[in-house]
């Protein structure tokens, strides 16, 4: 049969090279016989490549006689558009496998022992074995992995059991959950807006009160938090969800009023506001990979806060002595609500230990007022350093 094939594959060559010297009707026969031998080799499985060379040679030889070579054409079109289609499928895939095989080798592979690393080369073998370069690649770290002996090595079966069962690709390179730790530092922004107002507030007062002047001075410091967490993988393994626990400490508010008068005496009033919290989040975060080694990530969290103010007062001079206020007193507030964050940020991949740095925006729960504190609230912008292992 072979034979037959080569030898009709022969003739049909001789005759699409040989010069034309038949009538019309006779050069009409002979391209339908030529379309039959192509259709015929297709229906007996022939390659892509020997259907577009025998095409080629119906269209040269017959090209400008007076024949439609529409069909010859359009089949031509098909089988170049097949062969482009698939030229970038195979391209896709290999984009794919080195995506993998760069985050295996990088975050996976070094905490594997040789045989379990072995059994990730078979799966990797039988997802783009098909693919020449890649077998190469796959071939070369096995024999690596081998030894100079060149031993037969087996991957055990619980791996390989493991890795058949996951479907998507990156769960089998993000087995572990991620436990992080990360400082925040919290921006006073919008914080003690009611006090700033009674303080202005509290120097007129002061005048109406009979002091010949007034001043008042304040400050407030940033937030600082601590906190540490558990992330697991969902999904390809670019996903993850999990939980928080922090502590934050700040703002703080120090203020200073004095009146002034030449008949009574000066007064000076000294105030602080320290505010804390304590946080318990449900974390997500979703990784858009950059290149290698760098990652893009959409982070946030929402949950419950618990915060708790305290108050300190110092009074002295005329203030005591002739408004009556106490030398120095202390109270405290606590309440809790609802918080969320939004904390987009960069990851820097390690071997083992990521970091991370983001920026973004915070909500906690607002104290409302009362007979002794004025209302806060506060939505500060944040930043954060992290580490993930």
């Amino acid at each position: 049969m072979k034979i037959s094939r080569f030898f009709t594959c022969l003739l049909l060559i001789i005759f699409c090279t040989v010069p034309n010297i038949y009538p019309a009707d006779d050069i009409q026969s002979q391209f339908e016989n030529s379309w039959n031998f192509y259709s015929n080799r297709v229906k007996q499985g022939a390659s892509e490549a020997e259907r577009l060379s025998i095409l080629d040679r119906i269209e040269k030889k017959y090209e400008g006689q007076g024949i439609d070579l529409a069909f010859v054409k359009t089949e031509k079109g098909k089988l170049l558009g097949a062969k482009e289609k698939e030229a970038a499928e195979i391209a896709q895939r290999k984009d794919e496998f080195y995506y993998e095989w760069g985050k295996w080798k990088k975050e996976t592979a070094p905490h594997w022992s040789a045989e379990v690393q072995y059994g990730q080369l078979n799966y990797f073998d039988r997802k783009y074995g098909d693919i020449p370069e890649v077998k190469e690649k796959i071939q070369l770290e096995k024999e690596r992995l081998q030894g100079p002996t060149n031993t037969p090595m087996q991957a055990p079966a619980p791996p390989i059991q493991s890795m058949e069962t996951s479907a998507p690709q990156d769960n089998r390179l993000q087995l572990s959950p991620k436990v992080f730790g990360q400082i925040d530092y919290w921006l006073k922004d919008s914080a003690f807006e009611e006090e700033e107002k009674a303080l202005k507030d509290v120097t007129g007062e002061l005048i109406v009160l009979g002091y010949d002047a007034s001043s008042a001075n304040y400050s407030i410091s940033n937030g600082l938090g601590i906190r540490g967490g558990l992330l697991f993988p969902v999904g390809d393994g670019t996903f993850h969800i999990g939980g928080s626990v922090g502590y934050i400490w700040g703002p703080t508010w120090e203020s200073e009023t004095n009146g002034y008068s030449w008949s009574y005496g000066n007064g000076r009033s000294e105030r602080e506001d320290t505010v804390n919290y304590l946080r318990f989040l449900l974390e997500a975060k979703k990784a858009i990979p950059l290149n290698n080694d760098v990652d893009f990530v959409f982070r946030g969290g929402l949950g419950l806060a618990s915060g708790r103010m305290e108050t300190t007062i110092t009074n002295s001079g005329t203030f005591v002595t002739a408004l009556g206020a106490s030398t120095s007193s202390s109270q405290s507030e606590t309440w809790s609500g609802f918080t969320w964050e939004f904390l987009p940020s960069l990851l820097i991949k390690g071997n083992g230990v990521n970091i991370e740095f983001g920026v973004g925006f915070a909500q906690f729960p607002t104290l409302k007022e009362t007979e002794d504190f004025y209302e806060f609230e506060w939505a500060p912008i944040g930043f954060r350093a992290a580490v993930e292992f």
